[in-house]
């Protein structure tokens, strides 16, 4: 398998003046001064900008994905070749998390419920990076494990990754 997604290139200019002129503020400040007419004429200048990129620069990107014969054999286990990296590299990277309705929080651990929002998210994803580090290794259970345990805890990995797939960003 082979994947390429090249970077798109993305204009800055406003966040660079916003990071500039509003460093200092308070939200309530901010709110205040956003409606500036520089704040306005910086936000167009970026608007065209990032036109100007998406008709030159960005135009002729082209995200390519090879499969060859042999990946869909264990598809499994290709693409948790793929995920589990990602996990762990989005877990390191992580700038947030999902919200979680009061329904979702019933269904985790009764340890997991009385934890931080963030801390939540902590466990979900290493749930779902233990889960696809168990499916790399085909999913052996090792001797001394109970494998009732083993297999809920590695299924629930996988129904964690498909619940919260799109809060998977960074």
């Amino acid at each position: 398998m082979k994947v390429n997604i090249p970077l798109r290139k993305y204009s800055s200019i406003y966040d660079k003046y916003a990071e500039y002129k509003y460093k200092h503020d308070t939200l309530e400040a901010y709110e205040e001064r956003s409606s500036d007419i520089i704040d306005r004429i910086v936000n167009v200048i970026d608007n065209v900008w990032q036109k100007i990129l998406d008709f030159t620069v960005n135009r002729n990107l082209k995200n390519t994905v090879k499969i060859e014969p042999g990946d869909s054999w264990n598809a499994d286990t290709t693409l948790a070749m793929i995920i589990h990296p990602l996990l762990v590299k989005l877990k390191d990277t992580k700038a947030g998390y999902p919200s979680f309705d009061d329904e979702e929080i019933w269904e985790l651990p009764v340890q997991v419920q009385m934890m931080s929002d963030s801390a939540k998210w902590d466990w979900i994803m290493d749930e779902m990076i233990w889960a696809f580090g168990v499916a790399l290794t085909g999913y052996t259970v090792p001797a001394d494990a109970n494998y009732m345990e083993y297999r809920t805890r590695f299924e629930r990995g996988f129904q964690l990754f498909g619940k919260y797939y799109t809060g998977l960003w960074s």
